[in-house]
């Protein structure tokens, strides 16, 4: 997915060179996206290791894949779970992150995270990738938690976050970016926000359903907390914007902390 959609000769030679570099560095990194690609690959399995434990305790190889985890199960899994978030199970706002209610909410979740992270990560490399997609669903369930939402999971509020990011580059750099690109992340990643925060509106409006499907609030907040973080963000795309290797670091280390936090609460849970 290149945001370069061919402008003609004339339009590139009324490209400063400022806009040259940085549109060429954005279509160049695009190429590689292992954080992005990791990411994904993180999602299917976790959802897996849910199957398999459906699987081990009686279901159907296609009931374990595609239908519906209990709430016990996600619960127990790392489920932003309002009575056990209120006892101050804090690291469930991150791990909800990365578990998936059945194979059509990952499915559509897996496929907005790689175009998203994808074009993120171009943009700001993998360690500042990763850190949004922490921080902005963190932040995502924080906002569902204090919204007194019962239970929660999925990638979809880190995604708004990612969605948040790459609309602000747009326009803090709307100087730098050749025209085209410009008005991909200023004109075109909007309304992609409004459509799908809608859609989770009418969703939650059907009569049909015993409460809300649609977890807006993770959306939210997840996507104020991107925009807020890209204001300040350094990227690797236009000249002279890197913002130093001691941030990066420390994105890092917050990164691994607490996935670690994650990873051994959610283990002391099963073990």
């Amino acid at each position: 997915m290149s945001v370069q959609a061919g402008p003609s000769q004339g339009a590139e030679s009324r490209e400063s060179p400022l806009q040259k570099a940085t549109g060429d560095a954005l279509d160049r990194n695009l190429d590689r996206p292992w954080i992005t690609s990791g990411l994904v690959l993180t999602l299917l399995a976790v959802h897996g290791g849910l199957g398999w434990r459906m699987w081990t305790q009686g279901r159907s190889l296609v009931e374990a894949a595609a239908f519906p985890r209990g709430r016990r199960l996600l619960t127990r899994s790392g489920a932003m779970n309002i009575e056990r978030t209120d006892a101050f199970e804090l690291w469930r706002l991150v791990s909800a992150t990365f578990l998936h209610g059945d194979l059509l909410h990952l499915t559509l979740n897996a496929v907005g995270l790689f175009f998203v992270g994808r074009l993120c990560e171009a943009i700001y490399g993998p360690v500042r990738t990763l850190f949004l997609f922490v921080a902005c669903g963190f932040t995502g369930f924080a906002f569902s938690w204090v919204g007194k939402t019962e239970l929660s999971v999925g990638a979809s509020g880190a995604v708004f976050g990612l969605l948040g990011a790459g609309i602000i580059f747009g326009w803090k750099y709307r100087d730098a970016l050749p025209v085209d690109q410009g008005t991909f992340f200023r004109r075109n990643l909007l309304p992609w926000v409004v459509l799908n925060l809608g859609i989770g509106l009418g969703i939650n409006r059907l009569p049909w359903l015993d409460g809300p499907l649609v977890d807006n609030l993770a959306h939210v907040g997840g996507l104020v907390a991107g925009a807020i973080l890209a204001m300040s963000l350094g990227n690797r795309v236009v000249p002279g914007e890197d913002g130093g290797r001691w941030p990066r670091v420390l994105m890092v280390v917050v990164c691994l902390l607490s996935l670690g936090w994650c990873a051994g609460a959610v283990w002391g849970k099963w073990g």
